[in-house]
């Protein structure tokens, strides 16, 4: 097992976590088919949505916990992980129909910043954004 702690202000946190995220974990096959000028590429993680999913994590972190993020990757799953985990205005229901939608916002300074930075849009569209980039 092998562990990487990122210190420093979030947006450094957020770019250096996924920036090994790309460089070490998601990984590119390319299959040439015959009769066919383009090859089909497929990767094993999109990194599109580890980036929307870790960010909506910043997003909706509760501070008022010392608890870390928490990013266990596996062969076949990537876990991201914050305590307390999604805010109560969502219900079991929303989460198992993945319809998660935030009635607030636990920091608006993170909100404002997240979104200078283009890694928040701020209107609930974190999670199907990220569900489209893993369907594609």
């Amino acid at each position: 097992m092998e562990e990487r702690i990122f210190k420093g202000p979030i947006n450094q946190q957020l770019e250096e976590a996924l920036l090994y995220i790309r460089n070490n974990v998601i990984a590119e096959k390319i299959f040439k088919v015959e009769n066919r000028a383009k090859a089909i590429r497929v990767k094993n993680y999109s990194y599109e949505a580890i980036e929307e999913f870790l960010s909506n994590t910043i997003y909706h972190r509760s501070y008022q916990s010392y608890d870390p993020i928490t990013i266990r990757i596996e062969k076949e799953l990537i876990e991201i992980k914050s305590v307390p985990g999604p805010d109560r205005s969502i219900s079991d229901k929303d989460i198992k129909n993945l319809t998660m939608r935030s009635k607030r916002y636990r920091n608006r300074r993170i909100d404002d910043f997240l979104k200078e930075l283009h890694l928040a849009e701020g209107r609930n569209t974190g999670i199907s954004t990220a569900l489209r980039a893993i369907k594609k």
